[in-house]
């Protein structure tokens, strides 16, 4: 009863998980993935679970992940909670959050569970606030006056002064 009763909770805690799940063994062959996973990757089960992690990216990327996903397998190394531009299988570009965990059930083989966290939208308005940023910074320094730059709280966070001060 126990051991059912676990069973449920993980299959529930897999299955209704808001992240992008991936479990994937030492070969890089996808063992499950959910449905969060699916949508965000636009793919459906079949297509994926099965085949190898690299397969859900467009196909110029695919050797140089796949690369990477054994090297990093092989070493035990994760690089968890870091941010990633994906090529998807559609040539979309989704920004996405990734943690990796390996998972190790004694007597049976290392897997590797990967975890995503679409960022996209987030990524996108950093780009707008750095341009924004950048253009105000060029406009004040092609300004020939002196000029500063107050934040709310009137303190200056930027200014241009003049080459030359004449008295």
């Amino acid at each position: 009863e126990i051991i059912i009763r676990s069973e449920a909770e993980y299959r529930s805690v897999w299955e209704n998980s808001v992240n992008a799940l991936r479990l994937s063994d030492r070969n890089g062959i996808i063992l499950r993935a959910n449905d969060a996973f699916c949508q965000l990757f636009e793919v459906s089960q079949s297509e994926i679970v099965g085949k190898l992690v690299s397969d859900i990216y467009f196909s110029d990327t695919r050797e140089e992940n796949f690369s990477e996903y054994q090297y990093k397998f092989e070493h035990n190394y994760l690089d968890s909670n870091f941010e990633k531009k994906l090529v998807l299988l559609n040539e979309k570009n989704k920004w996405v959050e990734i943690n990796k965990s390996f998972i190790e059930v004694q007597g049976k083989q290392k897997l590797l569970l990967t975890v995503f966290n679409e960022i996209t939208t987030r990524k996108k308005a950093e780009i707008e606030l750095q341009t924004a940023l950048d253009r105000n910074h060029a406009l004040l320094m092609a300004n020939p006056d002196m000029m500063f730059l107050f934040n709310k709280n009137h303190r200056i966070i930027d200014y241009k002064a003049e080459s030359k001060l004449y008295i």
